[in-house]
């Protein structure tokens, strides 16, 4: 259940003690260190993010397309940077002109590469026009709502990018190190989730609020698809239909959460194609395997191939919403290495698809390209989804009770600590039900 109180509005706390379990280092820019940590200090022009069904102005008042490559965007005029000083059009082309110029990182694909803006001119104070150099109907609600805008009388005299201040919180690695500093009241909450057998404990406390949330992530199974047999499309199906994920539901995460049985990206992006199925299929398996001569040869329950036993070492790993819930994410993940390695590793069906998705000239016809992508993604999967976890989260309501569910950043978030029907406008809140 997404969650939301019905308390009023939050007051800003005198204090708020908010344990993260790694150290991310100083939030720069070009790395994306921590997407809801990030934005706590930028804001984009439309909000609350690239996952949310119906992204709003945010720093923006309108944008709109004028044709397939080409945007207008109208700014707010009551707006300020933290130093008094008036946001103007020249931030927001300064910002796009820098991310064409820094080295390449989270939000620059969004300049440079998918998509890529090839035009920019400054109409007025409050006004500008992008122009890509391919159809980008996807701007207005994908890219304009990741790239954080920056101060152009700031950034503009940093000669070392790299180097930013720091936002300080409690670092603790440990899980159990940071449930038992919640429990004590060392801490308001943590951006880490309980795990599935603290949950019941923790619900259970007087003192405790649980929060239940959908966050935009999975455990994957990261495929090697350059190594044998793993480069044959045929087994990895075979590897995706031996995963009993309803077994895997049960067993390791006690029941919360959902089978990951439709696939990657998550099912709960607006952008994944709704009719995603993966399921369990171990007589596909063994049909599979047997027509590509892995058999038991020896009777002892494990198949051999040319290179003897099947037996791997897996690697499992945890990706996070920018890589499983937004759209151009997805296309950047096949050349990246992640997905696959374009151009450097041929894939003929993607590139065609991706011809296609570059042609089209609305948000609905890039959604029907974007869903035959994800099926043949799918069908020889190089990311397998173990499980679509719930995200508990434990918090002491009488240091602050304002938490809200934003779509992919959970409840730490500038969201939580904005007024109620300021993050609402936003289309910032996952309400409950949804």
């Amino acid at each position: 259940m997404p969650y939301s109180r019905d308390a009023a509005a939050p007051g800003p706390p005198d204090q708020l003690r908010i344990a993260v379990e790694e150290d991310f280092g100083p939030l720069n820019i070009l790395n994306q260190s921590n997407d809801p940590l990030t934005f706590l200090v930028y804001d984009r022009l439309v909000a609350p993010s690239p996952y949310a069904e119906e992204p709003q102005p945010w720093l923006a008042t309108e944008v709109r397309d004028v044709d397939p490559r080409t945007w207008r965007i109208s700014l707010r005029e009551d707006v300020t940077w933290h130093d008094g000083e008036p946001f103007t059009a020249d931030d927001v082309a300064f910002t796009i002109e820098w991310f064409k110029e820094v080295p390449s990182g989270t939000y620059s694909h969004h300049i440079t590469t998918v998509p890529h803006i090839e035009q920019l001119k400054v109409l007025g104070t409050h006004e500008l026009e992008l122009t890509c150099g391919f159809n980008c109907p996807f701007l207005g609600s994908v890219t304009l709502a990741h790239v954080p805008i920056m101060p152009e009388h700031i950034w503009s005299t940093i000669e070392d990018p790299e180097r930013h201040d720091d936002l300080l919180m409690p670092i603790i690695p440990s899980p159990s190190t940071t449930f038992t500093a919640r429990q004590t009241g060392e801490i308001d909450a943590a951006t880490q989730f309980l795990p599935p057998e603290l949950v019941d404990q923790f619900s259970n406390s007087d003192d405790i609020e649980v929060a239940t949330t959908t966050p935009l992530q999975f455990p994957e199974l990261r495929i090697n698809f350059q190594r044998a047999p793993f480069d044959n499309p045929e087994f990895r199906r075979a590897l995706s239909a031996a995963i009993d994920r309803q077994e895997l539901h049960e067993d390791v995460w006690l029941g919360s959460g959902r089978p990951a049985d439709r696939g990657y990206p998550h099912p709960d992006s607006p952008w994944t194609d709704p009719d995603l199925r993966t399921p369990y299929e171990p007589q596909t398996t063994r049909r599979i395997l047997d027509g590509l001569g892995f058999t038991d040869t020896d009777g002892d329950g494990v198949r051999e191939g040319p290179d003897g036993p099947l037996s791997y070492r897996i690697y499992v790993d945890n990706i996070t919403a920018h890589g499983v819930a937004d759209p151009t994410q997805f296309i950047m993940s096949h050349y990246s290495g992640y997905l696959w390695d374009l151009p450097e590793v041929p894939y003929p069906e993607f590139e065609a698809l991706f011809e296609e998705w570059k042609a089209t000239e609305t948000i609905d016809a890039r959604a029907a390209v974007s869903s035959r992508m994800q099926q043949l993604c799918n069908e020889a999967p190089t990311s397998i989804p173990l499980h679509y976890p719930s995200g508990e989260i434990a918090y002491w309501p009488e240091a602050y009770d304002g938490w809200v569910e934003s779509p992919g950043y959970g409840l730490v978030h500038k969201w939580s600590l904005l007024p109620r029907e300021v993050a609402k406008q936003a289309g910032a809140v996952v309400e409950p039900g949804r």
